[in-house]
């Protein structure tokens, strides 16, 4: 059995170095948001033929909807 109140000292500085690290993480890299927090739409669309033109698709969506598309390959 582990002696948790004799040993709190060494479990206060992992638990410190584990918070420390995940503070560091989210200052060093940030928050990366998924589509739900940064706002917008997801629309998947199933294409049976394997010719797939981003560029085309995005060009056609953006001037028909007047907003930025990213189109991509799943």
């Amino acid at each position: 059995m582990i002696d948790f109140i004799a040993k709190r000292k060494v479990f206060y500085i992992i638990s410190i170095v584990i918070i420390a690290a995940g503070i560091l993480a989210v200052i060093f890299n940030g928050f990366q948001w998924d589509i739900q927090f940064e706002g917008g739409t997801i629309i998947k669309i199933e294409m049976p033929d394997a010719n797939f033109d981003s560029n085309a698709i995005e060009s056609r969506l953006r001037s028909e909807l007047q907003k930025s598309i990213v189109a991509q390959k799943a």
